[in-house]
């Protein structure tokens, strides 16, 4: 079960979902997010978060389903030249090999937070 948002004033989208993102729910999302963004940015920022705020990633096959989400949008949205995805922090053994994967994905940048508030306050989005 998923939701998703574009924040067009921030060029944010925000990505909701609890369990498992069934891939036919990926295509109906990135061909929403086609019609909305319609090529037009050069940076999407994706934020990520559980349901729940203690929500913690805890499988790198869930970090791996996040990271298909985010190559799928660019691949789509062809004029998206950067991508950087916020995620909630993760158990430290999981985290390092997120970070070493991730660093062989050309042109993406991933910051990984200890809470999504921190990645908000980053963002400027709790002054909206």
């Amino acid at each position: 079960m998923y939701n998703w948002r574009f924040n067009e004033k921030e060029s944010l989208l925000e990505v909701q979902y609890d369990g498992e993102i069934p891939i036919n729910d990926i295509q109906v999302m990135l061909t929403e997010m086609d019609e909305k963004l319609n090529g037009t940015y050069n940076e999407l920022r994706v934020l990520i978060d559980g349901r729940k705020a203690d929500y913690v990633v805890n499988s790198l096959s869930e970090l791996e389903k996040i990271g298909k989400i985010v190559i799928s949008l660019k691949q789509r949205v062809r004029k998206i030249r950067h991508a950087t995805v916020f995620a909630e922090i993760m158990p430290p053994a999981v985290s390092s090999i997120f970070k070493q994967k991730v660093k062989q994905l050309d042109g993406y940048e991933y910051a990984l937070f200890g809470s999504i508030h921190q990645a908000r306050e980053w963002l400027n989005l709790d002054k909206v």
